[in-house]
């Protein structure tokens, strides 16, 4: 399966943007508003997960950092099951006026992982540009977080927080 690049342009310094990537232990609003428990060392495992902790949305395990220049982790949808995890590369340039942040995500076992990141890495990566540049996301975006909280009682069981303990990753 063919490897996903996503690139963005942002016109913040590589250490805010570095700093906003591995942001830990609170609301990450470019990731959806979800929280990252874990951490970003080298064989750590790492879990998204929404505010109430209730449910998980992805998990992997980080495998490379180099900061604030490259961070490579093992990537799973905790509501696709029937997929081993994908590999999703961070890197970070600096250019003449702030940052160049670009996504690479690869090594896919399957379509169903393909089809959700297809779409969703360019809104994160956007999130993350209006974040470092401006200190907030867009008016819609905060809408559809609130949204997305208040129709949580609608997530399917199987991406319950009980299924998915920090460090549980499918092989």
């Amino acid at each position: 399966m063919d490897d996903k690049v996503y690139s963005v342009d942002i016109k913040a310094p590589i250490s805010k943007v570095w700093e906003e990537i591995t942001r830990a232990g609170s609301r990450c609003r470019p990731m959806y508003d979800t929280v990252m428990d874990g951490s970003f060392k080298a064989g750590s495992p790492y879990r998204y997960r929404s505010q109430s902790g209730k449910h998980v949305f992805t998990k992997g395990t980080v495998l490379e950092v180099d900061p604030p220049r490259r961070m490579v982790q093992t990537f799973q949808f905790t509501n696709i099951a029937n997929e081993k995890p994908s590999l999703v590369t961070w890197t970070l340039e600096e250019i003449p006026g702030g940052t160049r942040l670009t996504v690479l995500h690869s090594k896919f076992d399957g379509e169903q992982t393909v089809k959700a990141v297809s779409g969703g890495w360019p809104t994160i990566l956007s999130l993350f540009k209006c974040v470092c540049e401006t200190g907030t996301i867009p008016f819609g975006m905060r809408i559809r977080a609130a949204m997305m909280g208040a129709m949580s009682f609608m997530i399917p069981k199987s991406m319950s927080a009980e299924k998915h303990p920090l460090g549980s990753v499918n092989a």
